[in-house]
């Protein structure tokens, strides 16, 4: 068991990242109203639940206004805080904490001014991890790999090994472990929710009692049960419950986990009960199919958080994908190997098993790094840079350094001063002209500068940049697009 804890630990050195993402705000986050709402809205990029009594909003004296009521939309990706009165002028931030589909709390926000208020409130920083959770997962990890790991491994390649008393206290000590995983993630989450046990997300709470119970059967007698509700009860506790794509992603996240459990679950039944035997060739003929699986599905997954060929290159979870990828294929190879010699002799691949164990290892520490960061579709900014020529000398060059949703900042560069606006505007956004304001032109020693000054993009999606330049031969108007992300 100690070896399967260690390996847990390289599989998962850090809490995940990758939880709901704040879409947009309404009002705007740092935008300022003429008269004050009675309803804030948040929308996020997945599911989720709204964790009792946390939305508020307080002004810039910490008085707390009085919020009627909450309502979730039908898809749960809009939660819309009713107050009990329209706001005063002033200066306002609304918060809430949303429970994510993989069960972490996550606190978005909007800061705002009313009317005569000034001065935007300091966003709160963001919730760091917390550490009951993230040991139960690792409990949770652990205690599947020890107990439907091994199962599935046993029953398809070593079915004698469950008659030995080793094998047996594996199996239950890993069952323990992943009851205790289990219960401590249900109470989490049942804590969130205000202490109402009949409010848990059924798509995670039924499996996981249902894997609670095949376990407490399991210490006792291996059942199939066990083996399938533990792969659904780890897939709906993360991402793979996201609607948003279904079935893709959660059929993805089924089979990795599965290929993952089935996989591991071999590499420690040799570890505990096969050292000094050399694994046969059925085994890494087991192993490669698995692998491949594993790889595939992590694949397919990581590819649906790349928002760009780019992002491979630019992100820390393009860059994390594109190890992880390499050394499964470099595991791959060494599996090969192995299977190739033990073809030949009874024992002319032992050589290559320890390299093969050691990618396995290996890989699982990159799977680590990569659930520890953001995906890419929420790290990744590239900036966007055009150059709109409107005749000799009237040449601009525009740049938009962060295009990530909320406050941007537009830069133009021209060789002379002249009379300049600059609008946006977004069908998807259903915006028809947002004005930008700018900064008087200042020099640049080759020419001159204007900046965007309290730009705030509200919405994700597609947006016009429309340019009005007043050039020698008069006003000259060009647009261009770029992505919000």
């Amino acid at each position: 068991m100690l070896v399967l804890l260690l390996l847990g630990i390289v599989v998962w050195p850090a809490p995940a990242e990758a939880h709901a993402t704040l879409v947009s705000t309404a009002p705007t986050d740092g935008s300022h109203l003429e008269t004050g709402p009675d309803v804030v809205a948040f929308t996020v990029n997945e599911a989720v639940s709204v964790v009792r009594d946390s939305p508020q909003v307080i002004d810039q004296d910490g008085k707390r206004y009085e919020v009627s009521a909450v309502d979730l939309a039908e898809d749960r990706t809009v939660v819309t805080v009713r107050l009990a009165a329209a706001l005063p002028d002033g200066s306002f931030l609304a918060t809430a904490r949303l429970l994510s589909l993989d069960t972490h709390v996550v606190s978005v926000s909007a800061a705002f001014t009313v009317g005569s208020g000034a001065g935007l409130i300091s966003t709160p920083q963001p919730e760091g991890p917390n550490p009951l959770a993230y040991a139960a997962k690792l409990l949770t990890y652990a205690g599947a790999v020890g107990s439907a790991g091994v199962l599935l491994a046993t029953t398809r390649l070593w079915p004698h090994l469950r008659q030995r008393r080793r094998w047996r206290a594996v199996v239950a000590v890993s069952t323990a472990v992943l009851v205790t995983g289990l219960v401590i993630r249900l109470a989490i989450e049942a804590a969130n929710r205000g202490g109402d046990l009949f409010s848990l997300d059924g798509s995670f709470a039924v499996p996981a009692l249902v894997a609670i119970v095949a376990s407490i059967g399991a210490a006792v007698r291996p059942v199939w049960i066990l083996a399938v509700a533990t792969p659904v009860a780890l897939t709906f506790g993360g991402h793979g419950a996201d609607p948003a794509g279904f079935p893709l992603p959660l059929l993805l996240t089924l089979a990795h986990v599965y290929a993952v459990l089935a996989w591991l679950g071999g590499v420690l039944v040799i570890a505990t009960h096969l050292r000094r035997e050399p694994p046969s060739v059925t085994w890494h003929r087991y192993a490669q199919v698995h692998a491949a699986l594993a790889a595939a599905t992590g694949l397919g997954l990581g590819l649906l958080r790349i928002p760009a060929p780019q992002s491979l290159l630019t992100t820390a979870y393009g860059q994390a994908l594109t190890v992880k990828v390499t050394l499964v294929a470099l595991a791959l190879v060494a599996a090969a190997l192995t299977y190739r010699h033990l073809g030949r002799t009874a024992t002319g691949g032992t050589r290559w098993l320890g390299a093969e164990l050691l990618m396995v290892t290996v890989v699982f520490g990159a799977t680590g790094v990569l659930s520890s960061v953001a995906p890419a579709t929420v790290s990744y900014d590239p900036p966007v840079t055009t150059r709109i020529d409107f005749g000799p000398g009237s040449a601009l060059d525009i740049s938009v350094p962060s295009t990530r949703r909320g406050p941007q900042r537009l830069i133009i560069d021209g060789a002379r001063d002249a009379p300049l606006s600059v609008d946006l505007s977004s069908k998807q956004a259903n915006v028809a002209r947002l004005p930008v304001r700018l900064d008087p032109a200042r020099p640049t020693g080759d020419g001159v500068r204007w900046t965007s000054r309290d730009l705030v993009v509200p919405v994700t999606g597609t947006w016009q940049v429309t340019i009005t330049f007043g050039t020698p031969a008069g006003p000259r108007v060009a647009s261009f697009h770029y992505d919000v992300r």
